[in-house]
């Protein structure tokens, strides 16, 4: 892992404009970031109760949209993509209990519209209810009567899953659809996280006590099991499906392994992040703490229908505060038979434009039944068209009218050109980048018709001594702009009395 880049986060109007000593609220903080792989956004929610919507489909992430004035904090985020229609849901739990559903319609086109072409766009939480042709805003209730923790969407079945730290309904699994029956469960510290798992038809969940529980989706009333090993609350879990083990990590950075059937700690680690060591420190810890990597979908086999979500990478980032531990993985030989795809580079960034046309492979082989140009047009015509372009491949293309061609200067020049633009756009200032023509000397024209009345030629005379005057004074200050005099301010002004 190779650090790359950072910026300070949008969380509201007062981040563009004003220094961090001038701003009024200092404590603000991110509460959740969700990367939307279909649109190539990046969402932040904060505790300014605003969401920040940025493109991060190059190597620079550009704010685009910068959402103001919700009605609670936003705690965690979820979002589904529908391959049907092209539309882009997305879920928000707040610090309240309620649950928001925010539908944008043109996901490829924009998740919200535009205002501005260069520059950030501002909307109000009130103002994207008359935005009906980008988003459409639903109320999903309020399932919890505490802050929302975590939340998950399963593509599977079509639900949403909700945490919170509320004993009453502690686990929420409902129909986006309505169409189905919900489910709650109750735990007595309420859940401070979960990982459900629709093959394995398992809820894990962990709470503030460090107890973490083992459910079936559908038995609501009593857990399979109740493992307290953990001394300190639970931060995050992950469940590895394809192995049938789990992960937990708590607050004291103790790192588990469980086994799903065997209901046993399998593996125990404790991670000694530099932040544990400074006396006094809050220590912090987000919504997802454990990032075991992106998922890929296999068939186990060519008899079964069903398919299996397997990780992509064998290792896993575990993030504690400001430090990312990499923990490496080894359980069978299922994450070698996953074939690894390499992203492309960001557009316009890493490679020239080239045509697909061009794009030819170097391991074409010529087929057995592969015709050639020849054999299409006859001989005679293709030799009489071969000799027709002979001067194509006759002529020197380093001479160009018995002169040697300045090629290689025209692309120096313009490589320097390049590099001037580079410097003047980055100092906000690419005007003086222009290569503009030369002023010429303004003269008045040789078949301007004068009066012979004495009056108007010597006006006409006075004009003519003037312009001339002018361009002498301009011409000299251009040829000693090396010198430490600087123009005066009516040097090269014609004032007409």
């Amino acid at each position: 892992m190779n650090f790359q880049t950072s910026y300070h986060m949008i969380m509201a109007r007062e981040d563009i404009d004003r220094k961090e000593k001038e701003r009024r609220r200092r404590n603000r903080w991110v509460t959740d970031a969700l990367f939307l792989k279909d649109a190539l956004l990046l969402l932040i929610a904060s505790s300014a109760r605003s969401v920040t919507i940025y493109d991060a489909s190059g190597l620079t992430h550009v704010a685009l949209w910068l959402i103001l004035g919700l009605p609670n904090i936003v705690q965690c985020l979820a979002y589904h993509f529908h391959l049907v229609n092209g539309k882009l849901t997305l879920y928000m739990g707040d610090d309240s209990g309620q649950l928001l559903s925010v539908e944008f319609l043109q996901p490829k086109n924009g998740l919200l519209r535009k205002k501005h072409s260069d520059k950030l766009s501002f909307f109000y939480w009130i103002q994207l209810y008359n935005e009906k042709e980008f988003v459409t805003i639903s109320h999903l209730g309020r399932p919890h009567h505490d802050s929302i923790t975590a939340i998950e969407y399963c593509k599977q079945n079509d639900t949403i899953v909700t945490s919170s730290r509320d004993a009453t309904t502690s686990v929420t699994i409902r129909a986006v659809e309505n169409r189905r029956h919900n489910y709650s469960f109750q735990m007595h510290r309420g859940a401070s996280c979960f990982a459900i798992s629709t093959s394995l038809k398992v809820l894990i969940t962990g709470s503030d006590d460090g107890t973490v529980r083992i459910w079936n989706v559908v038995v609501k009333d009593k857990p399979i099991a109740t493992l307290k090993e953990h001394q300190k609350g639970i931060v995050d879990l992950k469940i590895v499906e394809q192995e049938g083990l789990f992960f937990s990590l708590s607050k004291d950075g103790v790192f588990k392994l469980w086994a799903i059937k065997e209901q046993r700690c399998t593996q125990s680690r404790c991670l000694k992040f530099p932040s544990f060591q400074v006396l006094g420190k809050s220590i912090e810890w987000g919504c997802n703490s454990i990032y075991p990597g992106p998922k890929v979908i296999v068939q186990e086999n060519a008899a079964d229908s069903r398919t299996n979500s397997v990780w992509l990478r064998p290792h896993l980032l575990v993030t504690c505060c400001n430090y990312i531990a990499q923990l490496i993985v080894s359980f069978t030989d299922t994450l070698r038979d996953v074939s690894y795809t390499v992203l492309p580079p960001p557009p316009l960034q890493n490679s020239v434009l080239i045509p697909k046309t061009w794009k030819i492979g170097v391991d074409v082989k010529e087929g057995p039944n592969l015709k050639t140009a020849e054999d299409e047009i006859g001989h005679e015509m293709f030799t009489e068209n071969t000799k027709s372009l002979q001067f194509v491949l006759d002529k020197n293309l380093f001479l160009e009218n018995d002169v040697k061609n300045d090629i290689n200067f025209r692309l120096a020049c313009l490589e320097q050109t390049k590099l001037k633009m580079h410097m003047m756009v980055s100092n906000c200032a690419p005007y003086l980048a222009l290569k503009l023509p030369e002023i010429e000397e303004v003269k008045l024209s040789s078949n301007l018709p004068i009066p012979n009345s004495r009056k108007i030629k010597s006006l006409v005379e006075r004009t003519q001594r003037m312009l001339s005057d002018a361009a002498t004074k301009t011409r000299v200050f251009l040829e000693q702009s090396s010198s430490s005099h600087t123009q005066s301010s009516r040097s090269s002004i014609v004032t007409f009395e």
